[in-house]
């Protein structure tokens, strides 16, 4: 089920290598999604930063931006 992402929050353990993605969704919910590199923590947080609106499949564990033309 898509659902569109309204909040999210960044965290990094130096101590343990790993990485968490808080995200929150209009409809209330919220997932964590957890990372193994901070190079794809970096990523994630590149997309929920420059994109809107953005939607995660809680299904298959996708982060997806709708079709734009390009320099939108």
């Amino acid at each position: 089920m898509m659902l569109q992402v309204n909040g999210y929050a960044l965290r990094w353990s130096i101590r343990k290598n790993k990485g968490k993605l808080f995200l929150h969704f209009t409809n209330g919910e919220e997932v964590q999604v957890y990372v193994d590199s901070a190079q794809e923590l970096g990523a994630l947080g590149d997309i929920l930063r420059t994109s809107s609106p953005v939607f995660f499949d809680s299904t298959d564990q996708v982060l997806a931006t709708p079709i734009k033309p390009p320099g939108t």
